[in-house]
Parts: C-alpha cells; sequence; structure tokens
C-alpha cells in the first residue's frame, strides 16, 4: 500500500485524481482531458479500479466513461492512499485491478481536541487552457467539539494548440 500526506498531496498541484497519483509505482492514468483523469492500477482500469471516499465508494460514472471526472479534490484530502495486489481482495471483485481511497479524517474520533482555530487556502493555476482552482477550509475546536467545513472550485476551458486554435479536451 501506498499513502499520500496531505502535505505532497498539495505538492502535486494536480487538477484530476489521475494526475495526483500518477508519478506512484503501478500507477498511470486514464485522461480524455484535463479535468477526468482517473488512474490506471496495474494496467486494470473502469470498474476494475474502486475509488473510495473515506472507505465508502464513490459510485460516479468515471467507472464506465472516460468523459466522467472523480468529484475528489486533493486538496481536501488527509491522505490518499493506494492499494495493489492480494490486498485488493479484501473490497471485492470491482477492486481487481486496485484500490484508491482518499480519506478526510474528520470523521474520526480524537482523544485530545484540537482547540483553537486553524485552515488553509491554496490557489492554483494553469496557462494552456486557463485553468484556475481554489480552496479554503478550517476547523475550531473548543472542548469536547470540532466544527470544520471545506470548499474548493475548479474551472478548466479549452486547449490552445500550436496554430492558437481553440482545442475542446477529447474533440478532434
Amino acid at each position: 500500500m501506498t499513502s499520500l500526506n496531505s502535505f505532497e498531496l498539495v505538492g502535486k498541484n494536480a487538477f484530476a485524481l489521475g494526475e495526483v497519483v500518477k508519478d506512484q509505482p503501478g500507477v498511470s492514468v486514464r485522461s480524455f482531458g484535463p479535468g477526468s483523469a482517473r488512474p490506471v492500477l496495474r494496467g486494470f482500469d473502469g470498474d476494475r479500479v474502486l475509488i473510495l471516499a473515506d472507505g465508502l465508494p464513490t459510485g460516479t460514472l468515471s467507472a464506465q466513461s472516460g468523459e466522467h471526472a472523480e468529484p475528489l479534490d486533493a486538496a481536501c484530502l488527509d491522505r490518499l492512499e493506494i492499494v495493489k495486489g492480494p490486498a485488493t481482495l479484501l473490497y471485492g471483485s470491482n477492486a481487481i485491478g486496485g484500490v484508491v481511497n482518499a480519506v478526510t479524517e474528520h470523521h474520526l474520533v480524537h482523544e485530545h481536541p484540537h482547540e483553537g482555530f486553524r485552515g488553509q487556502i491554496i490557489a492554483e493555476g494553469g496557462s494552456n487552457n486557463n485553468r484556475v482552482s481554489g480552496g479554503a477550509g478550517g476547523e475550531y475546536g473548543c472542548k469536547d467539539w470540532i466544527v470544520w467545513g471545506h470548499g474548493s472550485r475548479q474551472v478548466a476551458g479549452d486547449y490552445h494548440g500550436p496554430e492558437g486554435a481553440s482545442k475542446t479536451p477529447g474533440r478532434a
């Protein structure tokens, strides 16, 4: 199992889940444009790679069609786990290629509450397709209570070819 922590995820500066994990051993990416990149584990793709959010299947259309993206933002995650090999049997037949589990740790019970406020602000951009993304999140802890929230937005336009012509991702 490979695990990427929140600092590694933010440092990737990637727009889609597949772009975040493509540098890991045994992982490549299926891309149908800048927003719909999906992980390919050990050569398996689609419904043979299970994408989880906090241990629960996301159930999105990205497993069936390259035109759809996984609605997971790496800037919101505390950890990203990649499971390959025999351990994938624990997840069922839809995980024969592997598992990518996006983990946020706010749902876990902490022995000691986080007192006070802490947060983050992230902004990214790209020039070729006018890509912009940003996110902000914060949490406030007081005694045995914690309140947290995170929001993000990603927008990308058409690619621009060397001739200056505009190209919509995935179209000839």
